[in-house]
């Protein structure tokens, strides 16, 4: 008798027989096309995800409890991300801002002017 994950069988040979879930590799399969992806053989009730290795499309391929699949193509592209609005000033910047309210301040203009922009 061998032991069951390092634990001895009981006597009479019936050792605790645990029921193992198969496990799912998530591997990125590369394919070389349209025609690549359709002969990906798949069992029933399995999906897999293809990269295409010759242009940026992605294929999702999909087999219903009887077999049958179904094959979805979709394309990305690389996102970059949105650089904010410089909102924030320099000193030099922040100077002359100050010194142009101090000037209408002083010419008796509106200050609520320089906000506007």
């Amino acid at each position: 008798m061998t032991p069951f994950q390092g634990y001895p069988q009981a006597p009479g040979g019936f050792g605790f027989q645990a029921f193992q879930q198969p496990q799912s590799i998530n591997q990125v399969q590369y394919v070389n096309g349209m025609e690549s992806a359709k002969a990906y053989s798949l069992r029933p009730n399995e999906s897999a995800i293809l990269m295409d290795s010759n242009n940026p499309i992605f294929y999702h391929v999909q087999a219903d409890a009887s077999g049958y699949r179904t094959i979805k193509a979709y394309q990305f592209q690389e996102v970059h991300e949105d650089r904010p609005e410089d909102i924030y000033l320099t000193k030099k910047e922040f100077q002359e801002w100050i010194s142009s309210i101090q000037n209408r301040k002083q010419n008796g203009g509106n200050i609520d002017e320089s906000s506007k922009k």
